[in-house]
């Protein structure tokens, strides 16, 4: 998608760098920003060592070293924080226009369409609006935009209709199976291993349903759930699934604490023991998908990308 090719081919010109710089640094400076705007968002209402934990895996989960390659990721991620942070606020006009470029930067404006229209149905009934101001609606128009802009960029180009769907449908290298991460593993490895990955969803959604009173916001909780379930719908499986789970942000932590923390020894636990075995874990996660999976050896085409 164009989003990050236009950002670094900006960054080339003004700086005269090659792309071998270009590239990286941007996703770096850009995966920072993201991370200062994920701490305004966690610090308003959670703990020290919620916000910080919770940092402190997103930058070592095994996939984080793609915030430093020539990927989408560090862009998304920081679009998708920024676009949380107003929806927060209620800065819809900056909504607006975040979910707009998040169409062009990864495929993931649907499950933030419905973030969002669920974010102004709540609002409404909140405060009992009769009428949608026009801040409303027009969020309501950039969901939908936002979710048929690339397809539509890509028909014009293509001169064909389908022609996102079909490049989509090129990644599966012609094998026929189905899209869909659990039809997939249904399709190749029986319907355990679908049914392993809707027990993760599950799990997921009761930690999420659980902190809904310990400093994660509503939006926030909804994203992550949205997200992932997206993903499990309509992603891939592959071994990149554990790079799109970093734009997921808050599950990476499944502990959290709300503002003033339930007790000391319990707070001292998770500083001392909990948050330093996550993250060497995570650092010897991060060297075999480094190693391994990342660095792609064989035929070229006989893998996709991590």
């Amino acid at each position: 998608m164009a989003g990050y090719p236009v950002v670094v081919s900006g960054v080339m010109k003004l700086s005269h760098a090659p792309f071998e710089i270009a590239a990286p640094g941007t996703s770096m400076v850009l995966g920072a920003c993201a991370f200062v705007v994920i701490h305004r968002i966690l610090r308003s209402r959670c703990t020290a060592l919620t916000t910080y934990a919770t940092l402190a895996v997103l930058a070592f989960w095994p996939a984080s070293i793609a915030f430093q390659l020539a990927y989408s990721d560090s862009l998304a991620l920081l679009l998708i924080s920024v676009w949380l942070l107003c929806l927060e606020h209620d800065k819809l006009g900056a909504a607006a226009l975040l979910i707009l470029l998040l169409g062009v930067t990864r495929p993931v404006a649907i499950p933030a369409a419905a973030v969002t229209l669920v974010h102004l149905w709540t609002q409404r009934r909140t405060h009992q609006q009769s009428r949608f101001p026009v801040s409303v609606i027009a969020l309501a128009m950039a969901c939908c935009a936002a979710c048929l802009l690339w397809p539509l960029v890509a028909a014009i180009a293509t001169r064909d209709p389908l022609g996102y769907f079909k490049t989509m449908e090129a990644w599966q290298q012609g094998t026929g199976l189905p899209t869909g991460m659990i039809f997939h593993l249904s399709a190749t490895k029986g319907p355990w291993a679908a049914i392993v990955v809707l027990t993760g969803l599950c799990l997921v959604g009761i930690v999420l349903v659980r902190a809904r009173d310990v400093g994660w916001s509503r939006d926030l909780r909804l994203w992550s759930f949205v997200y992932l379930t997206y993903l499990a719908l309509a992603g891939q499986a592959t071994t990149g699934v554990l790079r799109y789970s970093l734009l997921a942000i808050v599950p990476l932590w499944p502990l959290p604490q709300k503002n003033p923390p339930p007790s000391s020894d319990k707070t001292a636990v998770e500083a001392l023991v909990v948050l330093p075995m996550a993250v060497l874990g995570c650092v010897v996660a991060q060297y075999l998908w480094a190693t391994h999976i990342l660095v792609a050896a064989g035929t070229p085409g006989s893998a996709g990308l991590p």
